[in-house]
């Protein structure tokens, strides 16, 4: 076992259990679903009109993926924005991960584990 692979066990073996019971990504792939998922969580998704909302024109265009972390009743608690690197490259740049009322993840703990799962989701 390399450095690398025992740093990666040591960091999973120290993560908590998720507190919200059953969580899951889901990808919005409509884009009248990214103004709800903004009206849900009350943040910068739903804040422009909607014939200039710029998250649902990238959506439409390919540049942007978004995730929403719902628990098995459908709430939602963050959202994620995943852009291409490059033109046309992979998407693999996570431009921005909000929760309720646009603030950033504030209890890192709190979603740890989800978004480490993100992460090392293939694409």
């Amino acid at each position: 076992m390399d450095g690398n692979e025992q740093a990666r066990n040591a960091l999973l073996s120290s993560m908590k259990a998720s507190p919200i019971k059953g969580a899951q990504w889901r990808e919005i792939t409509d884009p009248g679903g990214v103004k709800i998922e903004g009206r849900l969580l009350r943040h910068c998704l739903s804040r422009y009109p909607e014939e200039t909302n710029e998250y649902e024109t990238k959506l439409k265009n390919g540049s942007s993926r978004y995730f929403a972390l719902r628990d098995k009743k459908g709430v939602s608690y963050a959202t994620i924005e995943v852009e291409r690197y490059g033109m046309k490259g992979p998407f693999s740049v996570i431009k921005q991960i909000k929760c309720r009322g646009n603030q950033p993840i504030s209890d890192p703990d709190k979603y740890e584990t989800e978004v480490t799962a993100f992460l090392k989701a293939p694409s």
